[in-house]
């Protein structure tokens, strides 16, 4: 089994379009979250100490988030180079996790705002995500 981290999403009223579902723009939103507290409290990141730059994102939208669900984003890693890692990313009902609602990925890459340059990922943090290389495995919602 894909080893992964889930964090739950409080939908908000601002995240809703004139439809009634979640708007698009809103799932890199969700992912951002659920990035950020891997990052924080899985990985130790310390981003005052290192920062990183999303260099791409992916979303395949598959289901519409409704009022009434309860989605929930799993983070996975399909890649750890040098200077930049892929996060992978499923979102999924609480209620049925059998329902997504949409996958994706970031490939994020670590820099020094000071000198406006990469610089090789810290081997504090690589060896943690490497941990969670099966990640790659989440983005499917078929397997």
């Amino acid at each position: 089994m894909s080893k992964y981290y889930t964090h739950k999403i409080a939908l908000r009223w601002t995240d809703f379009d004139q439809f009634g579902h979640v708007n698009n723009a809103i799932y890199l939103t969700y992912f951002e979250d659920a990035r950020f507290y891997f990052l924080r409290d899985i990985v130790k990141w310390e981003f005052k100490e290192t920062s990183i730059v999303i260099a791409n994102a992916k979303i395949d939208f598959l289901n519409p988030i409704f009022d009434y669900c309860k989605p929930k984003v799993h983070v996975g890693c399909s890649r750890v180079g040098n200077k930049s890692f892929e996060l992978t990313y499923k979102i999924t009902d609480d209620f049925n996790p059998d329902h997504h609602f949409a996958s994706g990925s970031t490939v994020a890459v670590t820099y020094d705002p000071e000198a406006e340059t990469t610089i090789s990922i810290p081997s504090k943090y690589k060896s943690i995500l490497e941990n969670f290389l099966d990640g790659d495995k989440i983005k499917n919602p078929v397997a």
